[in-house]
């Protein structure tokens, strides 16, 4: 029983950091598409 339920605190942990390496991953990707994006309008405007 014990051992069970630590089996499934540790997938659960697996997933929830997996999750979160993907949200963290789209995080800089968004910030990163932000950045470059304002790099060009400024230029376009300059």
């Amino acid at each position: 029983m014990n051992k069970n339920a630590n089996l499934v605190q540790v997938t659960l942990l697996n997933s929830i950091s997996k999750i979160l390496e993907q949200v963290l991953k789209l995080v800089t990707y968004i910030i990163n598409e932000y950045q470059s994006y304002q790099l060009f309008f400024h230029s376009q405007r300059s």
